[in-house]
């Protein structure tokens, strides 16, 4: 076991070893690592120039798996920070910002190379498209989000090849897609048969998706879908799912409807009395445009 002396001397060595671009990338990686285990044992100021040193490290100009082992290296260090000292807040937030960045801009450029090939592909078993599905998968709601916004928009071009690539890939992160991403993708949606790949997503197991939508989904995925049912083998069962599901959710209109009659009737308030109307009227027309599909 060290004593402070030494593990003085070690952290110089270590810091120097990693701070030399001219050294052996294996040994700058496994300094990083070393400079994690010593810093957390000496002072304040130590450990300050440990995690500086280590940011700079998300920024070398060495390869790719350097930048990601110093990551790993701040990750280890804020995991260790958490375990003994509550007082190094300010650096932990440092840290975590740092990644952050670090994490946004390997985001931004991994996706952009893979859906610069992605746009190219000749279909959807194309390694680059399974590539960027996975990834997308692995990818957090923020990342998924920025994502998304790029992916839409290849919905409204005029290619039909171009468009069905873009409903794959769309369909396949459906489940990290929000409520307003769902209703403009299917805004977007030209319903034809570029657009089935994101549609299939729904039909293995309808009963359940049906009952996870929202009022305004539901009516959209009716008004479009309705259009290459008759195409579709399994027309019959989706139309009777959806029919079921609606019945179910006006009826619950209607008794919610006539539940908030009751309560207008006793309110005595004016202003109260217009809110709820104005709250009303806006909740009510996608459900009363989804009635109309049952008469």
């Amino acid at each position: 076991k060290l004593n402070r002396i030494q593990l003085n001397i070690a952290f110089q060595c270590v810091m120097k070893k990693f701070n030399d671009k001219n050294e052996d990338i294996i040994v700058r990686k496994s300094s990083a690592e070393s400079i994690v285990s010593i810093a957390v044992k000496l002072s304040e100021a130590q450990l300050n120039d440990a995690s500086k040193c280590l940011v700079d490290g998300l920024n070398d100009e060495q390869e790719d798996e350097f930048r990601e082992d110093c990551a790993d290296s701040i990750n280890e260090l804020l995991i260790k920070l958490n375990r003994i000292d509550e007082n190094t807040l300010s650096l932990r937030e440092s840290l975590e910002a740092a990644l952050t960045i670090f994490e946004e801009r390997q985001f931004n450029d991994t996706f952009m190379l893979l859906f610069n090939k992605f746009k190219d592909a000749d279909s959807i078993e194309s390694d680059c498209v399974q590539c960027l599905r996975v990834f997308l998968q692995k990818s957090n709601d923020q990342q998924v989000n920025s994502a998304f916004k790029v992916l839409a928009n290849g919905l409204k071009g005029k290619n039909g090849h171009i468009r069905y690539l873009y409903a794959y890939v769309i369909g396949e992160i459906a489940w990290k897609l929000n409520e307003k991403q769902i209703e403009e993708v299917f805004e977007y949606l030209l319903f034809d048969r570029d657009h089935i790949p994101f549609l299939n997503l729904y039909l293995d197991d309808m009963d359940d998706t049906i009952k996870n939508f929202n009022d305004k989904q539901l009516y959209l995925f009716t008004k479009y879908y309705s259009q290459i049912l008759k195409k579709n083998n399994k027309a019959v069962e989706i139309l009777l799912a959806m029919s079921k599901d609606m019945w179910r959710r006006v009826i619950m209109y209607i008794k919610e409807k006539e539940k908030r009659k009751l309560i207008d009737k006793k309110c005595t308030q004016q202003n109260q009395l217009n809110g709820n109307k104005e709250m009303n009227n806006l909740n009510d027309i996608h459900m009363e445009i989804l009635a109309l599909f049952l008469w």
